[in-house]
């Protein structure tokens, strides 16, 4: 077995565990030390890892950028992911979703009550300005 990995075995199952920091300096665990908790791990990772196919995951693209700054004093952990990335994933699966989608996931009461009663009455009066001036324009057009 190399140096770094180790097998469990339960049951039936085999189980492989990699520690990134007792891998050794190789580029073909470039791409490993990134995740290490060791620094010079990580530098190592960062100076010899190159993306060799167009198709790696957004999420290893994402991890491998962050970590190719400059002044990053301590490896990347799972708390600097959640904080850098999951703000982008957020905004952007709340982009893609439709209004029609979005309200049905929530009951009409609950979000009525987000709103104040002042936010309510206000917005009442709008739709009756302009179902008044819609009910007028369809008279007029008839006329």
């Amino acid at each position: 077995m190399t140096e770094g990995v180790y097998d469990a075995q339960r049951g039936s199952d085999r189980i492989r565990v990699i520690v990134a920091n007792e891998l050794a300096e190789i580029e073909e665990n470039s791409l490993l030390h990134l995740f290490s908790a060791t620094q010079n791990r990580v530098e190592y990772g960062k100076q010899h890892h190159l993306m060799h196919n167009n198709d790696t995951s957004t999420l290893v693209d994402q991890v491998f950028s962050l970590y190719r700054q400059e002044g990053r004093d301590r490896p990347y952990t799972i708390e600097d992911f959640r904080r850098d990335v999951e703000p982008y994933y957020i905004e952007k699966t709340l982009n893609d979703l439709t209004t029609a989608t979005l309200l049905s996931k929530f009951p009409p009461d609950e979000l009525l009550s987000k709103f104040t009663t002042e936010q309510l009455e206000a917005y009442l009066k709008k739709a009756k300005r302009r179902a008044s001036t819609t009910k007028a324009r369809k008279k007029r057009k008839k006329s």
